[in-house]
């Protein structure tokens, strides 16, 4: 009996959009989290320790070292190895939507060579270092968090990578949209 393996041209031929997106991304959030390690991280840094704000743009931005053990808003902390299961299996099914994708749909494409970008770099911190490095800082309170227990003071330290994550779903939304907005069209249409 011969297993059936689909071919892998889908995969490639005509997705270089994908491919460009998720390798600028990661270069850049691998540069970018070395450049802070180099010139944010305190001198003599261990985890858990106190680090300083420095002010690019007083009262709103400002770099700020920190390291996450968990996900997002530093949910599941500790629990490396379940990130790490979670973030390949994210990445394998980001691949089969890839392969499913038309060469045609470049919006999504580009959403998910960032989701895919930002997932990788974080997912190289966490197996390198068993935490993600972190170094943007939103210097004021966020509204509404006084009255709303879900929405934090701050908005927590992030990176490159998660600014690439967020921007790729936003992109892979709206290309989802789109998408459903034109079948529905011809639908109707047909």
């Amino acid at each position: 009996m011969t297993l059936a393996v689909p071919p892998l041209d889908p995969m490639w031929r005509g997705k270089s959009i994908f491919y460009i997106c998720l390798v600028a991304g990661l270069v850049l959030d691998l540069w970018s989290k070395n450049w802070a390690e180099a010139t944010v991280m305190p001198a003599g840094y261990t985890p858990g320790m106190p680090t300083p704000v420095v002010p690019l743009i007083e009262g709103v931005f400002a770099w700020k070292w920190a390291v996450n053990h968990g996900a997002a808003f530093s949910m599941l902390s500790g629990n490396t190895l379940l990130l790490t299961v979670v973030g390949l299996f994210a990445l394998g099914v980001m691949m089969l939507y890839v392969y499913r994708a038309q060469v045609t749909e470049r919006l999504l494409l580009v959403g998910l060579g960032l989701v895919a970008s930002g997932a990788i770099g974080n997912l190289w911190d966490r197996i390198r270092f068993g935490w993600v490095r972190d170094f943007m800082y939103f210097d004021f309170d966020l509204p509404g968090h006084e009255s709303l227990p879900f929405i934090p003071q701050r908005y927590p330290v992030f990176n490159v990578a998660d600014i690439a994550i967020l921007a790729g779903a936003v992109l892979v939304v709206i290309a989802s949209s789109r998408q459903a907005k034109a079948e529905a069209a011809a639908a109707r249409a047909a």
